[in-house]
């Protein structure tokens, strides 16, 4: 059990530092007289990338605060990445936002704190009429002054200063408000996203002051640019409102990204956004396969763009990464195809690129949702080109191969709630089809699907419910959140309860073909549950006994920037650290071993590595696996009662044994081993709660097969 997790403050500030030396110490200094009064604040530097002594400044003077935190970009990214960072560090029910530079003073937080009331957002309004202004240049007074009558124009609101970064936020709109921008004219884009997203903006008039420390970052040019941008997407962005306010569709704004299709040595050009076409060239494909089954279990390309090159692991709880001039992601190569059961790809050549601009977020701002009431990673899944595995699917009689081609997430059978991840029309539901999406489109139709089409014409498809939300109805509209259904094990599930979602879209083939979605899901919960930490041990490895197996917690994240410790519990009672670690099995057996990361700041997580081993002479001797879940997965309270469910596969032989991790008395259930894969009481079901807060590894296992689940308790 681990320490109690750290209070929740009550107001968080944010203050984006890039080469602010001049500027911290007297912001520290009023800061220093603030907070005594100020109980429940935080404030949060955000370094980004500063090339003076900013960073030097703040690991000294940091440590000394209570109320102060930091994190940090090891190169400049921009205000309003800066920003997005800060928002993403901290779960607070206020957010606050203000310069270094003291131009507004930080003394008048707490006012504007305490207008929020029924409003989304408080701005400082040095252009307001009951202002006089003060000693800004004429030059940036008349582009700020200017902008902000356009803004006013174009949304039709009496709002007078649009481009104010000292700002007081509620939490529930920055968790529904998504924006793009990276440099200064971010903090319009939020204002101006919230007013069209139905939020109140009250203005608190205020004068602006003259920067005493410190010269400006801002560029005047650059500034120009990005406001004429801006106001060219706002425009789009009231229209797109407006016509879904009225039922109408109408195409989305392009995705962000760019999809190419290449053979190696196959060079192709891509333009994104206005900026100049790229070459993007597919160097080198590297496929490893395993020796029983012959799955392949890694795929790496090398890509060159603009003739600088990097290495891409394509799929499999893979997020987009830095190469050259843009973010890049592989999601599938043609190997896959090789003894696969089915082709949902649509690939014709040897790998699928996607490329963003190097900065960008990987979905529209606000436009992608978490699919499920359930924290994160809470279960088993199988994501991208992973081999199914949880319901025994790697068995050495299974010789063609199902590479998992949407995001497979476990929970509780008709507990775990599921919701629409977009807003779109319902086009499916059970057996009943839209008469024009009936034939040439991905739809298809069973009892326990729905699928949805969103406005730029994909097609979301989510399996295996138990049951269906009275709510939604054929050809009727749902938005994004709002509820589908109950998960379940319904249709073609193996016998294990999770939601199959998987987007389909047409692909440069002209096929229709999954759409990867990992680092959107994991965009959304990082947006929507704030996850201070995540651990992350998977996907699942395979194995014939005596084979090295790797495992690797490198995927693992932190808000703070930083995982400072991986620490490996092995079922063998071993315990190792480091990121990836080498290990053998000397039994058959489905083992489940323990990953614990403590980030920069002392804040802990865990996940589980499933390794499958399997006798490669003897298929008698292939494991049984096993599958557990609870509800609810977030908010738990000590005391209160929490449903866990298990179903074991492949053996009606011994019954599971739960350690619940608290000191209580060991446990026992039987579920009926899968032997009817829809039966309703398949799952076995056992009650528990939890006496005191902490953070609990509860233990599940059947024979020679094991599980894990990670509890937390508030």
């Amino acid at each position: 059990m681990t320490a109690e997790p750290a209070p929740v403050p009550a107001v968080a500030v944010v203050v984006p530092c890039y080469n602010e030396e001049a500027s911290l110490p007297p912001l520290l200094s009023r800061l220093d007289a603030m907070m005594p009064t100020l109980p429940g604040w935080e404030v949060l530097f955000v370094n980004d990338g500063s090339q003076d002594a900013t960073a030097s400044l703040l690991d000294r003077e940091v440590p000394k605060r209570a109320w102060a935190r930091r994190v940090d970009h090891p190169e400049n990214r921009g205000l309003g990445a800066a920003l997005r960072t800060g928002f993403a560090a901290t779960c607070a029910p206020v957010v606050c936002t203000i310069d270094c530079d003291c131009t507004y003073p930080p003394e008048r937080m707490p006012e504007l704190v305490s207008m929020l009331g029924v409003a989304g957002a408080v701005t400082a309004s040095p252009w307001h009429p009951s202002v006089r202004a003060g000693g800004v240049s004429w030059l940036r007074q008349a582009l700020s002054r200017g902008v902000s009558v356009l803004y006013r124009i174009v949304l039709g609101k009496r709002i007078y200063t649009f481009s104010s970064i000292f700002r007081a936020y509620k939490r529930e709109l920055l968790d529904r408000v998504r924006f793009e921008s990276n440099g200064f004219p971010a903090v319009t884009e939020i204002l101006v996203k919230s007013i069209l997203a139905g939020y109140e903006v009250v203005e608190a008039p205020m004068p602006l002051g003259t920067r005493a420390h410190g010269a400006s970052k801002m560029s005047i040019g650059q500034a120009i640019r990005g406001h004429l941008d801006l106001l060219a997407r706002t425009v789009r962005w009231k229209w797109l409102v407006l016509l879904l306010a009225t039922g109408l569709t109408t195409d989305a704004a392009e995705p962000l990204f760019k999809t190419l299709d290449l053979n190696v040595g196959e060079q192709a050009e891509v333009a994104l956004g206005s900026g100049r076409p790229l070459s993007i060239r597919l160097v080198s494909l590297d496929e490893k396969a395993d020796p029983v089954r012959k799955a392949v279990r890694e795929s790496r390309v090398v890509v060159a763009v603009n003739g600088k090159r990097g290495e891409l692991v394509c799929g499999n709880y893979e997020l987009p990464k830095a190469v050259g001039a843009v973010q890049a992601d592989c999601t599938v190569t043609r190997g896959l195809m090789a003894n696969s059961t089915t082709d949902h790809w649509g690939l014709d050549k040897q790998a699928r690129l996607r490329v963003w601009p190097a900065r960008s977020p990987w979905m529209q701002p606000g436009e992608f949702g978490f699919p499920l009431k359930q924290r994160w990673l809470a279960t088993h899944t199988q994501m991208s080109n992973e081999p199914t595995y949880v319901d025994r699917g790697e068995r050495t009689t299974s010789r063609r191969i199902y590479y998992h081609a949407g995001l497979d997430q476990g929970g509780a059978e008709a507990l775990t709630e599921v919701i629409a991840a977009t807003d779109a029309q319902v086009v499916s539901l059970g057996n009943d089809v839209v008469p024009e999406h009936a034939t040439g489109t991905p739809v298809n139709k069973r009892y326990d699907v729905i699928y949805l089409l969103d406005s730029r014409g994909w097609y979301y498809r989510y399996s295996h419910l138990y049951s269906f939300h009275d709510s939604v109805k054929l050809g009727g509209r749902v938005r994004k959140g709002d509820p589908l259904g109950l998960l379940g094990k319904e249709g073609g599930s193996g016998g294990w309860a999770h939601l199959h979602f998987e987007a389909v879209s047409r692909q440069p083939s002209g096929k229709w073909g999954t759409q990867e979605g990992y680092a959107f899901l994991w965009e959304a919960v990082a947006s929507e549950q704030k996850p201070a930490v995540v651990a992350v041990a998977r996907p699942h490895r395979m194995a014939v006994v005596g084979e090295p197996v790797v495992l690797d917690g490198s995927k693992s994240w932190s808000a703070a920037g930083k995982i400072t410790r991986y620490d490996w519990t092995l079922s063998s009672g071993v315990r190792e650290s480091g990121a990836r670690l080498q290990r053998t099995y000397s039994q058959p057996g489905t083992y489940s071993e323990i990953l614990k990361v403590t980030d920069s700041r002392g804040r802990t997580a865990y996940d589980f590595a499933t390794v499958n081993v399997l006798a490669a002479s003897d298929a008698s001797q292939d494991p049984p696996t096993i599958h557990a879940a609870f509800h609810p997965t977030q908010g738990i309270r000590a005391g209160q009662e929490i449903t866990f469910k298990v179903r074991t596969f492949g053996t009606t032989d011994g019954e599971e044994k739960w350690d619940f991790g608290d000191g209580s008395s060991a446990q026992t259930t039987k579920s009926d081993g899968n032997v009817k894969q829809l039966a309703k009481d398949g799952y076995a079901v056992i009650r528990h709660s939890f006496a005191k807060p902490g953070s609990y590894v509860v233990r599940v296992n059947r024979l020679n097969a094991t599980t894990h689940l990670w509890v937390v308790v508030d």
